[in-house]
């Protein structure tokens, strides 16, 4: 400022943290605005500037997984849209505590005992939760850094509820299926594929030819 002194100057959010030269042409113009007059009068309360709420930062931070290609996003928008905005989506995201954690795990616990949701359904839309607020304060990305603590870390999550029984195929009855012309060869391939390399489906749908070794009978599963 005019008088000597140096203070803080937020970079507006339309700048990114990688956009180095926008913020070096920015802060020459401020820093000759700055330098031309005094700093503004310090008060007894300074105000607190308003802060972003869960729902938008959940836009921000969703868009931020989409840029890094994680193929979770639609469902974890999902997740966050029908099972936590409702809950804590209006309070500050730099606000929110341990307390409100705990509330909006008890609602999904509550869920998951009526049948509303399942348990396995509440403790996925706990995990993004708590992912969310660990980069909230950890993320490598500073703009998403708008905390310093986590208050999802001490939060116990959601009751795991009773293991559901699994359906599966005996051999002879994968032999019929795989055999069947009546159904198409393409699905034929597709279950085959799933009951010998044990894959989940959307790891078999990310699957390319590049990914099968077939000289050494290796296949490479890794998206």
């Amino acid at each position: 400022w005019a008088d000597g002194s140096r203070g803080w100057v937020p970079l507006p959010s339309s700048i990114g943290a990688e956009q180095r030269d926008q913020a070096k042409a920015l802060a020459a113009e401020l820093a000759q605005r700055a330098r031309e007059r005094m700093p503004p009068a310090a008060r007894a309360e300074p105000e607190a500037p308003p802060s972003e709420t869960v729902a938008a930062y959940v836009v921000r931070w969703l868009e931020e997984r989409v840029r890094r290609g994680l193929r979770s996003v639609r469902d974890d928008e999902v997740r966050l849209n029908n099972h936590v905005l409702p809950i804590i989506g209006a309070k500050s995201i730099a606000g929110v505590n341990a307390r409100d954690l705990r509330e909006l795990v008890a609602v999904l616990d509550a869920k998951a005992q009526s049948g509303a949701l399942s348990p396995s359904t509440a403790r996925k839309v706990w995990g993004v939760t708590a992912k969310m607020f660990d980069d909230a304060c950890r993320a490598k990305v500073e703009a998403l850094r708008v905390r310093e603590d986590n208050p999802a870390r001490d939060v116990r999550p959601p009751d795991v509820g009773n293991a559901k029984a699994k359906a599966y195929l005996f051999p002879t009855e994968l032999l019929a299926l795989v055999a069947c012309e009546r159904v198409p060869l393409r699905w034929r391939r597709v279950y085959a594929l799933a009951v010998y390399t044990y894959c989940r489906a959307g790891e078999l749908e990310a699957l390319q030819v590049e990914d099968i070794d077939l000289e050494h009978g290796v296949i490479h599963v890794h998206r």
